[in-house]
């Protein structure tokens, strides 16, 4: 006879508790493709905390005993997630009015066919973004103090486009260097499409750059290009939605450049601060259009089959 820790007692009540909550005792259910689906748009809501929470919100929404240990092997199994730094977001992201532009938005690029979409941002890169100040520290030690380099407070400003269309590079980009973090401008903004127009990397008629709202794209120099790009170049622009910087997936493309430089920095020791601008170049350099395709499907959009097996075919060859 195998002893319970939990007396006859005490389990007549649970049991009681659970018949009365609707529930039926015994083994938990698995998870259907439905649970899978909840968790997943719980994932993305970022407002749960622990895995326990998870199965709570989805016990309530489905009305069906689910058991952690189910709930902790879909989250890592079935639906590959990770635990990660989380990213705080302001409460005026989800005003009705940002909504009405996400709606919008959304109903406006669903027709648009993924080889004409291409995003457009701007990212500031300095000597801190990407030598980390982490160091080890002995057990219960401050941690150590770090000397600033003299160099730090040089900045890189990066624009970039994407494109899936294996005629293209997959990420175009331009750099320049700038006194403070994110001291990118108008200028470096029209410099950008100037250089792009000279090197034939734009598709007059079919491309659609798509732009957050940052004051460069809005400013009366913004809207001035923009309308030059429509009559010059018969290039269409949308915006996205304010506050919806994760629907822009050239994001995944600055992160992938400075963890690839940061890689660099562990694997070469040292590397002269002057050198991340080069190491930032080297990481874009190496990016593919089979990893802007798997950006673009991670950020929701999805990509047309023939234009997917064309970007396989060509890695495969």
């Amino acid at each position: 006879r195998v002893i319970s820790m939990v007396g006859d007692a005490e389990a007549e009540i649970l049991a009681k508790s659970e018949i009365m909550a609707g529930r039926r005792p015994g083994r938990p259910r698995a998870l259907q493709e439905e649970d899978l689906a909840l968790l997943a748009r719980m994932v993305r809501s970022g407002a749960f905390a622990t895995d326990k929470s998870y199965a709570m919100e989805l016990e309530r929404l489905t009305g069906k005993r689910v058991s952690l240990s189910t709930v902790n092997r879909a989250l890592r199994r079935q639906l590959g997630t990770t635990i990660v730094q989380g990213r705080e977001t302001t409460a005026d992201k989800f005003k009705p009015e940002n909504l009405l532009k996400l709606r919008e938005y959304l109903d406006e690029v669903v027709d648009i066919p993924r080889r004409r979409l291409r995003f457009y941002d701007q990212s500031g890169v300095s000597i801190s973004d990407i030598f980390r100040h982490r160091r080890r520290k002995m057990p219960g030690e401050r941690a150590p103090l770090i000397l600033r380099s003299q160099s730090a407070t040089k900045h890189f400003s990066f624009f970039g486009a994407t494109s899936i269309d294996i005629s293209l590079p997959p990420v175009y980009y331009t750099w320049y260097e700038s006194g403070v973090s994110n001291g990118q401008g108008a200028y470096e903004h029209l410099h950008f499409f100037k250089c792009a127009s000279e090197v034939c990397v734009l598709r007059p008629g079919e491309d659609v750059f798509v732009l957050d709202n940052w004051s460069a794209h809005t400013s009366e120099a913004g809207q001035a290009l923009i309308d030059d790009l429509a009559d010059k170049y018969e290039i269409a622009t949308l915006f996205l939605p304010p506050k919806f910087s994760e629907l822009n997936p050239v994001e995944h493309s600055w992160r992938r450049a400075k963890c690839y430089a940061a890689q660099q920095r562990n694997v070469c020791r040292y590397v002269d601060p002057a050198d991340a601008c080069a190491l930032m170049c080297e990481g874009l350099d190496r990016i593919t259009h089979r990893n802007i395709a798997a950006d673009y499907e991670r950020d929701g959009y999805v990509i047309e089959r023939p234009t997917a097996d064309e970007i396989l075919s060509m890695n495969d060859e």
